[in-house]
């Protein structure tokens, strides 16, 4: 079966499973009906974004400016894919996604590529930083891309996050943090070599990052007070049943974290330290997870799991465990009161093709 003809039948599958109720994902619910905290979203199709690829990280605006970046190809004129001509971000305008070649620098390279990108945050429309897997930022100011290598690391880079263009902060592998001040990087000591994954905060001196290493399961949660980066949780030399394994986290408090990854979801109370595990009902590993508050939370990840907390209790979108016959990876999740933006990819035999699933409310 050609690739078109299984994308139109995983959506009309998705069509039939998006029933109706009360408790359900609904398609034909108009979201004037729902309420921020509402199980109740309706799903669109998938929206495939290329004959191969994977979706890394989402950003959303509102409903008619979006964002999707990672690695994207097309087909050629032979309908196959063309690994000569790469994409690495798609954008949404309201009616259908545009693709676009970000710049991306090389160390040593002065001509600029168009490389996988990794994650992408944003201050505003025209103050928009990406992060791709060569080394290198990119910005947009509202007029143009410009990128630069960022050698001040210890690793690649996974993530981004900051309050501002002078205040940015990047996680990586082999524990590597790096700040940005507006006018230059700073390789910050993270005092760990696990590779961090994820990284989100509350304000300047409320900034936490975890990861946890594929190769030896060691985990490490950090934590930033405006100085300096200290480590609240390491599961080395820990109980078996203190042993954790978190690859990403978020809060809107500095009281307290949910973090998922490896793990079931924890709540990590930063009074005391305890760790409270929650019941998310997800069966595989949990890549991302994103509020938009603490009675507004999503997660995403392996085996077309999708879930949503709504301040009672989690809910699975069975729909989506229909999904490319629940071979789906979805790694970002980016949430707004009125739009869910998730990407991640269709599994296929040998590799995988870039998807973007919106979600209204």
């Amino acid at each position: 079966m050609n690739r078109l003809l299984f994308t139109l039948l995983l959506i009309c599958v998705f069509f039939i499973l998006s029933g109706c109720n009360k408790d359900e994902s609904c398609i034909n619910c108009p979201p004037t009906q729902l309420d921020t905290t509402s199980h109740l979203i309706q799903w669109q199709p998938p929206d495939t974004l290329g004959a191969q690829g994977i979706i890394r990280d989402v950003w959303v605006f509102d409903r008619n400016n979006a964002w999707a970046v990672g690695e994207i190809y097309l087909n050629d004129s032979t309908g196959k894919p063309d690994m000569e001509n790469p994409y690495n971000c798609a954008h949404w305008d309201g009616v259908m996604w545009a693709y676009e070649k970000i710049p991306t620098a090389i160390f040593g390279n002065s001509e600029n590529v168009h490389a996988e990108i990794y994650t992408i945050y944003s201050f505003g429309e025209s103050d928009i930083w990406t992060f791709s897997i060569t080394g290198s930022y990119s910005h947009w100011d509202g007029v143009e891309w410009t990128t630069n290598y960022v050698s001040e690391r210890s690793g690649g880079g996974n993530e981004l996050w900051g309050l501002s263009s002078i205040n940015l902060f990047l996680v990586g592998t082999n524990g590597s943090n790096t700040h940005y001040n507006g006018t230059s990087w700073t390789k910050m000591t993270s005092n760990t070599t696990v590779d961090l994954q994820d990284i989100w905060g509350i304000d300047a001196n409320h900034i936490w990052a975890t990861g946890t290493n594929t190769s030896d399961g060691h985990c490490v949660v950090l934590q930033f007070n405006g100085t300096n980066w200290t480590t609240i949780y390491d599961n080395e030399n820990k109980p078996i049943n203190q042993i954790q394994y978190f690859k990403t986290l978020w809060t809107d408090n500095k009281d307290y974290l949910i973090l998922d990854g490896g793990s079931y979801t924890n709540i990590l109370n930063l009074q005391n330290g305890s760790f409270t595990r929650i019941d998310s009902i997800s069966t595989y590993e949990v890549f991302c997870l994103r509020g938009v508050n603490r009675n507004d939370i999503f997660h995403v990840g392996y085996g077309s799991e999708v879930t949503h907390y709504n301040g009672v209790n989690w809910y699975l979108y069975n729909e989506f465990k229909a999904l490319n016959v629940g071979n789906a990876w979805f790694t970002g999740v980016y949430p707004t009161r009125d739009m869910i933006v998730i990407g991640g990819l269709f599994l296929t035999d040998l590799n995988g093709f870039p998807i973007v699933i919106r979600g209204y409310r």
